[in-house]
Protein backbone atom coordinates (compact mmCIF):
# COMPACT_ATOMS: atom_id res chain seq x y z
CA UNK A 1 0.00 0.00 0.00
CA UNK A 2 1.51 3.25 -1.06
CA UNK A 3 1.76 6.20 1.43
CA UNK A 4 0.11 9.37 0.89
CA UNK A 5 3.58 10.84 2.40
CA UNK A 6 6.32 12.20 0.35
CA UNK A 7 9.46 10.77 0.50
CA UNK A 8 12.29 13.23 2.74
CA UNK A 9 15.06 10.68 2.12
CA UNK A 10 16.47 12.54 -0.35
CA UNK A 11 16.80 15.49 1.88
CA UNK A 12 15.65 19.16 0.21
CA UNK A 13 11.59 19.34 -0.26
CA UNK A 14 10.21 19.85 -3.41
CA UNK A 15 8.94 23.37 -4.06
CA UNK A 16 5.27 22.22 -4.54
CA UNK A 17 5.70 20.56 -0.69
CA UNK A 18 6.88 23.68 0.72
CA UNK A 19 4.20 25.83 -0.74
CA UNK A 20 1.47 23.57 0.34
CA UNK A 21 2.95 23.67 3.72
CA UNK A 22 3.83 27.35 4.28
CA UNK A 23 -0.22 27.82 3.20
CA UNK A 24 -0.98 25.25 5.90
CA UNK A 25 0.57 27.37 8.26
CA UNK A 26 -0.65 30.48 7.24
CA UNK A 27 -4.18 29.26 7.37
CA UNK A 28 -3.37 28.06 10.95
CA UNK A 29 -1.62 30.89 11.85
CA UNK A 30 -5.48 32.97 12.95
CA UNK A 31 -5.90 31.78 16.49
CA UNK A 32 -9.28 31.72 15.51
CA UNK A 33 -9.06 28.86 12.72
CA UNK A 34 -6.55 27.14 14.87
CA UNK A 35 -9.43 26.85 17.99
CA UNK A 36 -12.00 26.25 15.32
CA UNK A 37 -9.80 23.46 14.22
CA UNK A 38 -8.80 22.22 17.94
CA UNK A 39 -12.60 22.03 19.01
CA UNK A 40 -12.93 19.88 15.88
CA UNK A 41 -9.78 17.45 16.13
CA UNK A 42 -11.22 17.11 19.97
CA UNK A 43 -14.76 16.74 19.72
CA UNK A 44 -14.80 15.61 16.25
CA UNK A 45 -18.57 16.94 14.36
CA UNK A 46 -19.64 20.10 15.75
CA UNK A 47 -22.72 22.32 14.77
CA UNK A 48 -22.15 26.32 13.43
CA UNK A 49 -23.91 26.86 16.95
CA UNK A 50 -21.89 24.49 19.02
CA UNK A 51 -18.59 26.52 17.29
CA UNK A 52 -19.39 29.97 17.99
CA UNK A 53 -20.60 29.08 21.40
CA UNK A 54 -16.78 27.83 22.06
CA UNK A 55 -14.99 30.32 20.72
CA UNK A 56 -17.33 33.13 21.61
CA UNK A 57 -17.95 34.81 18.44
CA UNK A 58 -20.51 35.54 15.61
CA UNK A 59 -22.33 33.13 13.71
CA UNK A 60 -21.11 35.14 10.62
CA UNK A 61 -17.58 35.12 11.29
CA UNK A 62 -17.33 31.70 12.23
CA UNK A 63 -19.12 30.90 9.14
CA UNK A 64 -16.07 32.58 7.22
CA UNK A 65 -14.03 31.07 9.03
CA UNK A 66 -14.84 27.30 8.17
CA UNK A 67 -15.30 28.36 4.87
CA UNK A 68 -11.71 29.15 4.63
CA UNK A 69 -10.69 25.85 5.96
CA UNK A 70 -13.10 23.80 3.84
CA UNK A 71 -11.82 25.41 0.88
CA UNK A 72 -8.44 24.54 1.93
CA UNK A 73 -9.41 20.65 2.49
CA UNK A 74 -9.05 20.92 6.15
CA UNK A 75 -12.73 20.52 6.59
CA UNK A 76 -15.13 17.90 4.65
CA UNK A 77 -18.32 19.57 2.96
CA UNK A 78 -21.34 19.66 5.53
CA UNK A 79 -23.51 16.39 5.52
CA UNK A 80 -26.56 18.99 3.85
CA UNK A 81 -28.71 18.85 7.11
CA UNK A 82 -31.07 21.50 8.47
CA UNK A 83 -27.91 22.63 11.19
CA UNK A 84 -24.94 22.50 8.93
CA UNK A 85 -22.21 19.88 10.49
CA UNK A 86 -18.96 20.02 10.35
CA UNK A 87 -15.62 17.67 10.46
CA UNK A 88 -12.36 17.47 10.22
CA UNK A 89 -11.47 15.12 7.22
CA UNK A 90 -8.83 12.41 8.75
CA UNK A 91 -6.64 13.06 6.47
CA UNK A 92 -5.64 16.32 6.96
CA UNK A 93 -5.38 15.61 10.92
CA UNK A 94 -1.95 13.34 9.70
CA UNK A 95 -0.69 16.87 8.05
CA UNK A 96 -0.31 18.15 11.30
CA UNK A 97 0.27 15.34 13.73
Amino acid sequence: MRSNTPDFSAGALPLAVIERVSDRFRLLGDPTRLRLVNALHVDGELSVGELVERVGMSYGAVSKQLAMLRSSGLLGEPAGAATAIERMRKSAVSLFI
